[in-house]
């Protein structure tokens, strides 16, 4: 079944206006449309001008030419209420509210509908609840923003935008300077939250590794191509990802998704014959020091490693065979013999 389309772009330019003769374009002639029930992320080196494409989306700015469509009517002809209504933002500035608590904070987000007094009703009530028991943090409901990891505070925001009751949520690098475990949380949180609230969910970020697991859809931003979107596997294997940082030091693994830096300084292949976890980290060893690490059995090298166990690996260099107890001992064998033969 087809998803709908919440948001079409055809043929924006964004950037910046500063009056009539002064105008700087970042990207010129952008298409693309997001759909409710999934969580796209948007990928792309520092000054690509992701921050600029959100916030031309949330309205912040406008597009210098182009239309935007929010469900079939154009986004310029749409009341600011309205869009308070339909579109929640979360940026990734710190957040300074210590003097409010969380539920307090959470409350925020029913503004678009209680007004300028901002009297909640029991209706107002029971979404923010909601919002507060979907994010994980009802049990902070009356403690101090101050008092809350970033983490917490994230996750505070984000119930904020859901408490808004809006189908677009837009965020800026919602997991910057959160830990690992942080920055999980909040991707599968976010991942759950436009599955199961079929929210349409675009965020901004450089956590490449969990945007591959998690995301529905890929937008890959550069100053060069523009714009390429697609389903996150269809963009994998298309080939795009390896264009996203172009840098000859830099190449996209598919096997496992992830950036790897290119130091093959010694230019010489080591046959690597093993399954699973102890292929993936004999090959990650060779790379960082320099080897070329391959699988198929007609490379010709005189080098072979093969382990089925991490304390029993064998290693084969020019016929002479050794074994070895931990990864610690390989390179030192092959440094040495390599040495002992030049």
């Amino acid at each position: 079944m087809k998803k709908e389309s919440i948001f079409i772009a055809e043929n924006i330019s964004i950037g910046y206006r500063q009056n009539q003769a002064d105008i700087k374009t970042i990207h010129s002639l952008l298409n693309f449309s997001l759909f409710k029930g999934e969580l796209t992320c948007l990928l792309g080196p520092n000054g690509a001008g992701k921050s600029t494409l959100l916030r031309t989306l949330s309205t912040m700015q406008a597009p210098l030419t182009g239309n935007i469509y929010l469900l079939g009517k154009a986004l310029k002809d749409y009341k600011e209420y309205e869009i308070s209504r339909l579109i929640g933002v979360v940026l990734t500035d710190k957040i300074y509210a210590g003097g409010l608590t969380v539920a307090e904070l959470v409350s925020l987000g029913r503004h678009p509908y209680t007004g300028f007094f901002g009297k909640l009703n029991k209706k107002d009530k029971e979404i923010i609840e909601k919002a507060l028991s979907i994010t994980g943090i009802i049990d902070k409901a009356s403690h101090y923003v101050s008092q809350l990891s970033d983490g917490e505070r994230q996750k505070v925001m984000i119930a904020k935008a859901l408490a808004q009751e809006c189908p677009i949520v837009l965020l800026d690098e919602p997991t910057a300077f959160l830990d690992i475990p942080s920055r999980i949380d909040i991707m599968l949180l976010l991942h759950q939250l436009a599955h199961d609230e079929n929210k349409a969910i675009l965020l901004s970020t450089h956590d490449t590794d969990l945007a591959l697991l998690l995301s529905d859809r890929l937008w890959l931003l550069s100053r060069d191509k523009g714009l390429q979107s697609g389903f996150t596997e269809d963009i994998v294997l298309s080939g795009e990802m390896d264009r996203l940082f172009s840098r000859p030091n830099i190449f996209f693994n598919k096997e496992n998704g992830s950036f790897r830096p290119q130091i093959y300084h010694h230019q010489t292949p080591v046959r690597v014959d093993a399954k699973g976890e102890l292929s993936h980290w004999l090959k990650n060893l060779l790379q960082k020091n320099g080897f070329m690490p391959v699988s198929d059995k007609n490379t010709c090298t005189n080098i072979h490693i093969s382990a089925n166990q991490k304390d029993n690996i064998s290693i084969e260099i020019d016929n002479e065979k050794y074994t070895v107890h931990s990864f610690e001992e390989i390179i030192p064998i092959i440094e040495y013999t390599r040495s002992m033969t030049d």
